[in-house]
């Protein structure tokens, strides 16, 4: 009888080193795959963001170009900017950055800062705007963007951060 119990020991022993070496297998097997699958997500998300930020980039250039072109000359107001998809407001800057009130056309879905007139009031109160600043030739500065839906947040957040950090002198 008492072979009997060693058998039946060394058996379960050999049955649970066994399954634990299969185990920590499997386990270092699935985390590389999943790791694997994850980055390819990531990448495959990146160039896809990228590829949005591009195509909405060229969008409101477009249209602010077009704007320009046909208000660079004369005053413009709200009226203006609902022609533009594309576009949902532009603000002409002072020096000081901020806002020359008679060249100012936003949608009704922007808000405008009550306090002052600063670019960083302006993009404070509005954190879904997908917006650019431009120099015309002729030196004059301008605002420019659209706002963006919920959906897109996400990803735009991301571009938001990077050019508050390249438009800090702007900003000040």
């Amino acid at each position: 009888m008492k072979i009997n119990y060693r058998i039946i020991l060394i058996n379960i022993v050999i049955v649970a080193v066994i399954l634990g070496a299969s185990g920590s297998a499997f386990y270092s097997i699935m985390y590389n795959v999943l790791t694997s699958q994850q980055s390819k997500h990531l990448l495959t998300s990146t160039n896809d963001f990228a590829f949005s930020i591009h195509g909405i980039s060229k969008e409101v250039e477009d249209a602010f170009s077009l704007f320009l072109s046909k208000y660079e000359q004369k005053s413009f107001s709200n009226e203006a900017i609902s022609v533009y998809k594309n576009l949902d407001f532009v603000i002409k800057l002072n020096p000081d950055s901020t806002f020359v009130k008679e060249a100012l056309a936003i949608n009704k879905e922007i808000i405008l800062p009550k306090r002052n007139g600063k670019v960083s009031h302006f993009i404070t109160s509005n954190p879904l705007i997908f917006f650019n600043v431009s120099t015309t030739p002729k030196g004059e500065t301008y605002l420019y963007g659209k706002n963006i839906s919920v959906g897109e947040r996400v990803a735009m957040e991301i571009k938001q951060a990077i050019k508050l950090n390249s438009f800090d002198k702007i900003l000040s």
